[in-house]
């Protein structure tokens, strides 16, 4: 059996604490933390066996020589951090974006594959059972011709930051769902962006006969993510935040119109309580698909195997984040 990956986290925020917790879960072994606070990084790093504190990133790279470095810090350093990483020769795992823009994400992307490492952002609703339950029911359900995802998040109670610059960061969570379910969805779009205020944002467009829509809001209350996708002859809904989907497929009939809602609920209780003890059995106590991500990734790391997230599917967010956040300033 091969030896467990050198872990690093940079960033001991509440994101990488998850990250360490689930790289260690995965397989992983941490081995060091770095963070611009020394304190945050001893108190992290105390929570794992031979686990050193450094607020130097060279430093750390230099004396822990990681297999895997997570990026979990603001977006404006992911560039250099994800950089300084892959010239080590580290796989690195970057939370979203992967970087501010295309071209940086491209020039990341590169450098590892030139390197002969995997990079990936941190798209881990891709990687939630109910995504993949539904991406597999989807060839059953007959066409699809809409999808809407709703996004309404508690971080614009983060202090003073901007609430278009958190809606920004928040972007490639729905464009990565849909790029994986109807791929080529984003490729060269004129994507309609309508901002009715700072940090409420609701982009439309069509693809291949498909209907897309996408809302964000920093204050819309209460919390929410969903999808629906809505089908010929069926709809799919997913509850984003706890990582279950359900599947409608009753007939359009009187009956099936008037027990949709008990249906529903009954359908959403079930799995919903289903998908709690799941969680709980597996300690997946937060941001569900994040655990799976982590741990395919290691395990593409070890057997140099291919990317859970492929290049080509982590430059079609990026672009299509770029357009819509140009013509958001339009």
């Amino acid at each position: 059996m091969s030896e467990p990956f050198r872990v690093l986290i940079v960033g001991a925020g509440l994101m990488g604490n998850w990250h360490a917790r689930y790289a260690q879960t995965g397989g992983g072994r941490v081995c060091g933390i770095v963070d611009c606070s020394q304190r945050a990084a001893d108190r992290l790093a105390s929570k794992f066996r031979h686990c050193r504190s450094w607020t130097d990133l060279h430093l750390s790279l230099t004396q822990t020589k990681p297999g895997i470095v997570h990026v979990c810090t603001p977006v404006e350093s992911h560039r250099d951090i994800a950089k300084a990483a892959l010239e080590t020769g580290a796989h690195a795992i970057v939370e979203k974006p992967l970087a501010v823009d295309a071209k940086a994400s491209e020039e990341l992307l590169r450098l590892a594959r030139d390197s002969g490492l995997l990079l990936i952002p941190v798209h881990q609703f891709l990687f939630q059972d109910g995504f993949r339950k539904a991406c597999r029911a989807v060839s059953r359900l007959g066409r699809i011709l809409h999808v809407d995802i709703v996004i309404c998040s508690a971080g614009g109670d983060q202090g003073t930051r901007n609430l278009d610059d958190i809606a920004a960061e928040i972007l490639p969570h729905p464009l990565s769902l849909i790029e994986r379910l109807a791929p080529g969805s984003l490729d060269d779009r004129e994507f309609s962006v309508h901002r009715s205020g700072e940090g409420e944002w609701r982009i439309c467009w069509c693809a291949k006969r498909v209907s897309f829509s996408v809302l964000i809001s920093l204050r819309a209350r209460p919390t929410e993510a969903s999808m629906r996708i809505a089908a010929e002859r069926g709809a799919i809904e997913l509850d984003l935040f706890h990582g279950f989907s359900t599947i409608d497929s009753a007939q359009p009939t009187r009956a099936a119109k008037l027990a949709r809602p008990f249906r529903r609920s009954a359908a959403q209780f079930s799995l919903g309580a289903a998908n709690l003890m799941r969680r709980a059995s597996t300690g997946e106590f937060a941001y569900p698909g994040l655990r799976t991500l982590i741990s395919e990734f290691h395990e593409a790391a070890r057997h140099k195997g291919p990317s859970p997230i492929s290049p080509e599917e982590i430059m079609a967010v990026a672009v299509a984040r770029d357009q819509i956040l140009a013509r958001s300033k339009a």
